[in-house]
């Protein structure tokens, strides 16, 4: 994901001279065959945090996008944890 990241900052967002505050929000979308993080939900989405406080996200207008082609819908994974 950090590949494509960079490669769509150098490509479309970041200018010759252009400050960092240039960038534009971006998102980097996985579509998975599998479930990669083994959390079987459909969709996971990431950004970066401060690893102590949680509460506070770095807003740098990126987001990572993985959808899980063998996720489960919420109201079913609830169902089958319930049992």
């Amino acid at each position: 994901m950090r590949y494509y990241a960079s490669k769509m900052d150098q490509r479309y967002t970041l200018k010759k001279g252009s400050t960092y505050r240039n960038l534009k929000q971006s998102f980097v979308i996985f579509l998975c065959m599998f479930d990669p993080q083994g959390t079987h939900r459909i969709r996971n989405s990431y950004h970066l945090y401060e690893d102590s406080d949680k509460s506070d996200r770095l807003n740098d207008g990126l987001t990572k996008i993985i959808i899980n082609a063998k996720g489960v819908p919420i109201k079913v994974l609830t169902l089958i944890m319930k049992t």
